[in-house]
């Protein structure tokens, strides 16, 4: 094996090709010279005849030629053959070696040190020439080279798998080096496995799958064992060197293998064949190692890409999975998920899943996939009280794996229906969550599996997503039993219908009992219009509080029909808790909400303090109205806070099983209230099923929940329209809706009353003096264009047109025309449209002043008289 190359027969080839067969040979230089030389002599004795004397001038021509023929050796022999021959053949006496004059020998010696000087001059001037070529053929080479490597490091760079690389590695550096072929290799074990050889088949030196020891005397396996590059240069010192590579490829002459890296260890080798003896060359070497490095990082780089790629790919099966797990409610709709997701998601061949059984004594089968069923009658009910590797995962709550069936009992009934079924590897995984287990998941494969560590953590991620999801579901059914119980019992059935104001409830037991607790909450309309709230929380669980809670509700609702202050209801109350048999103990939150004024009269009777989130999403508790709990001291006075509600306010009102911890203090559990109601922007139903979610995040609830959410909604600020019934309450909705809208353009008290008044006239005229109407409604379109506010109230019949009635009655058109600043009647086949128009600033009011209006859809008609 040799250690070094030959730069000098590498320089040599470099010089004979570019300067062509002439300089291959010393002896034919020399001839070459020898020839010329003698030509010149020639030319000289034929010229003898025409001049005086011997001429030497074409002596020098010929030595001149000569150069250029044939280098300096062939110059140097046309000097000594042409003077030589010359002196005796030119000079007088003929063909004797003898000068006749001293003028005679002058002349040939002047001519000799003319030739010399042209040997000197032309030897210089070839040597330039040839380094001249020299420095042409290494640039053209080193360009070629620099092109190869260019493109091997693009095909490199865009190699996104292994088979890539090594196919970019074995093709390319081959063609690059002018090889005979390549071959690129990957340690396993004490094995090197050949994965790429090139396309050419006719090419390869050894195909594509070979496994060779690393022991073997091959210079691709040597290479890799012993961690540097191997070569030999000849087809003696390869049979020599590496017995066991002679064999590989008829007519190999050399070869060269270098080891390929990742970091700092060798986890490959490339090598080449060359047909030719010494064509591993110092420059083939360099291109080779510096093929390896890139290799070596593209293969990390396309081992990141892989591993990247499958956490993405489980990443995104297990988001399905979740998916799909959030959507379901019941344990068997979780059970058929798991199943379905199982052999896709989890990538197993069968799935199976066992519940316990309803008396906790044995563990059922609830499906299968991947499995025929009438193969698992034996595991169809496992008792827990045997010994089966089933139940040892769920007695012990901790996967098992098997990437062979050696470890299982020979009599565990699952052995039995898994080799029926082909399956050769299986894990087991217990089903729960929070230290509940429900179940057993298997998986099974039917060829082996290794089960290396990252196989079996996504594995049980799998299951630990499907177990949290049995758990909530079967937790869901139970809660869900609860509360349906309670709410058909206590709670109202449904929540009021209000313009403008959106409701959400809910009511969740506590986790950890069964019996029903004293939570509960109310809304209700007053009878002046306004919204009466409230949540309470009854200390004690059962059928005892459940009846308290009916009694405080109704009660409730008695008291606040006949007391509009929110303070004297609750003392009543308190009055008629105490008052009771063995008086429970229960706090409230009392609201008196004002849709149409955008405010709150509110008590608080040792209850949780009331959440209000503003329009802009910041949250804030209300801290006034405080007083004691209901039946503390009955004559205990109590005073209602008031609190301003803008639009697009949230209230939340909530008992204190929502913020009380038995690890935590109430002030954590209040900020972490107001922290989630801060983190959504949402409605009602979003916002409390968020909360809920933020604040039992990862634990149980240890009591009862109950939480209602009022919003005000906004009214658009640039129109709104109504289709209301034509009769009083169509007259108060109306009026109520009007004004708050004028209220948020910001009207001032004065102008609020003019256009609310007009506006009532306009459609009491449409309740009142329509004829004939197609339906039993009338319309209300409200905008404003800067300043004005323009309003248009329609029905769709014809109005009564009788002189004595309308000088009896009529006082409506003076009475609006002297509140708006326009007043216009349009008679249309639809029926009849009051249009009214008005400034929103009262002392900027210029009556008659008339404006283009914010519809521009209604043509003004005749006005009415």
């Amino acid at each position: 094996m040799s250690s070094h190359g030959h730069p000098g027969r590498e320089r040599l080839e470099r010089l004979e090709r570019r300067l062509g067969p002439t300089t291959r040979s010393l002896a034919a230089s020399t001839a070459l010279g020898a020839l010329v030389g003698l030509l010149g002599v020639a030319v000289g004795v034929a010229l003898l005849g025409l001049a005086s004397g011997a001429s030497y001038a074409q002596l020098v021509a010929a030595v001149a030629l000569a150069i250029v023929l044939g280098g300096v050796s062939a110059a140097v022999a046309a000097t000594i053959v042409g003077w030589g021959v010359g002196a005796v053949v030119l000079v007088e006496p003929h063909w004797q070696w003898a000068f006749s004059t001293r003028e005679e020998f002058l002349r040939w010696s002047t001519s000799l040190a003319a030739a010399v000087v042209v040997v000197l001059v032309g030897s210089a001037l070839r040597k330039g020439h040839e380094r001249a070529a020299v420095a042409a053929v290494e640039a053209e080479r080193s360009r070629r080279r620099l092109e190869a490597i260019q493109e091997l490091t693009a095909s490199l760079s865009a190699a996104a798998r292994a088979s890539d690389v090594a196919d970019a590695l074995a093709r390319g550096v081959a063609e690059t080096l002018g090889a005979l072929g390549g071959a690129f290799g990957l340690v396993d074990g004490d094995e090197l496995v050949v994965v790429e050889a090139g396309p050419d088949a006719s090419r390869r030196t050894v195909a594509p799958g070979t496994r060779m020891a690393l022991s073997t005397r091959a210079p691709i396996a040597t290479a890799a064992r012993e961690g540097h590059a191997v070569w030999v240069e000849s087809q003696t010192e390869l049979a020599r060197a590496f017995p066991d590579a002679a064999r590989l490829r008829e007519g190999v002459r050399g070869a060269l293998a270098v080891p390929v890296r990742r970091g700092g260890t060798v986890i490959g080798a490339m090598a080449f064949a060359f047909a030719e003896t010494g064509a591993v060359t110092l420059e083939r070497r360099a291109v080779a190692t510096l093929a390896a490095e890139l290799g070596g990082q593209a293969l990390e780089r396309a081992r990141l890409y892989e591993l990247e790629r499958l956490e993405a790919e489980r990443t995104g099966r297990l988001q399905s999975l979740t998916a799909a797990l959030a959507e379901s409610l019941v344990p068997a709709d979780v059970a058929a998920i798991v199943r379905e997701h199982g052999i896709g998601t989890a990538g197993a061949d069968a799935v199976a899943i066992h519940l316990v059984s309803d008396g906790g004594d044995a563990l059922d089968l609830e499906g299968a996939s991947g499995l025929d069923a009438t193969d698992l009658d034996v595991v169809r009910r496992v008792a827990l009280e045997r010994e089966s590797v089933l139940g040892s995962t769920y007695a012990r709550g901790r996967a098992s794996f098997h990437p062979t069936l050696d470890a299982l009992q020979r009599d565990d009934p699952l052995l039995e229906a898994l080799e029926e079924q082909g399956i050769v590897s299986a894990a087991l995984f217990p089903l729960g969550a929070l230290r509940r287990v429900h179940g057993v998941l298997l998986l099974g494969w039917r060829t082996a599996q290794s089960l290396e560590p990252d196989e079996r953590a996504f594995a049980g991620t799998f299951a630990s997503q499907c177990g949290q999801a049995l758990d909530r579901a079967i937790r869901y059914e139970s809660e869900r039993t609860i509360a349906e119980t309670l709410q058909q019992s206590v709670l109202p059935e449904e929540l009021p219908e209000v313009e403008g104001v959106t409701f959400a409830a809910r009511y969740l037991p506590g986790t950890t009992g069964v019996d029903v607790g004293g939570d509960w909450y109310d809304a209700f309309a007053l009878p002046d219009g306004r919204l009466g709230l409230v949540v309470g929380d009854v200390v004690g669980k059962g059928v005892r509080a459940a009846a308290t809670m009916g009694q405080l509700r109704n009660s409730l609702r008695a008291f606040a029909s006949e007391h509009d202050d929110p303070a004297e209801v609750v003392v009543r109350l308190s009055r008629m808790v105490d008052g009771m048999p063995e008086a429970p103990f229960a706090t409230l939150v009392y609201v008196v909400l004002d849709v149409t004024g955008r405010s709150c009269r509110y008590v608080v009777a040792g209850h949780p303090p009331p959440l209000v989130v503003d329009a802009s999403g910041t949250p804030a508790f209300l801290g006034g109205g405080q007083t004691l709990p209901l039946g503390v001291d009955p004559d205990y006075p109590a005073e209602a806070a008031v609190a301003p509600l803008e639009a697009g306010s949230t209230l939340l009102l909530y008992t204190d099983g929502l913020v009380e911890r038995r690890d935590a203090t109430l002030d954590d559990g209040l900020e972490r209230v107001r922290a989630a109601a801060a983190s959504v922007d949402a409605g009602p139903d979003t916002l409390i099923d968020h909360v809920l979610r933020e604040a039992f995040s990862g634990s149980e609830r240890g009591d009862d929940v109950a939480l209602l959410v009022v919003r005000l909604e906004p009214h658009a600020q640039d129109a709104f329209a109504l289709e209301l019934p034509a009769d009083r309450d169509g007259l108060r909705r109306m009026r109520e809706t009007l004004e708050t809208w004028l209220g948020e353009l910001g009207a001032g008290p004065d102008v609020r009353h003019d256009v609310v008044l007009a506006a009532w006239e306009a459609a009491a005229n449409a309740v009142e003096h329509a004829q004939g109407p197609a339906s039993g409604t009338f319309s209300v379109r409200a905008g404003h264009d800067g300043e004005i506010v323009r309003l248009e109230v329609a029905d769709t019949g014809s109005w009564r047109v009788s002189g004595d009635a309308a000088g009896e009655r009529g006082l409506g058109l003076p009475l609006m025309r002297g509140l708006m600043d326009r007043v216009d009647v349009v008679h249309t086949a639809a029926g009849t449209v009051v249009v009214l128009e008005r400034r929103l600033a009262a002392d900027g009011a210029a009556a008659g002043r008339p404006s283009g209006g914010v519809f521009g859809g209604v043509a003004v008609g005749r006005t009415r008289p």
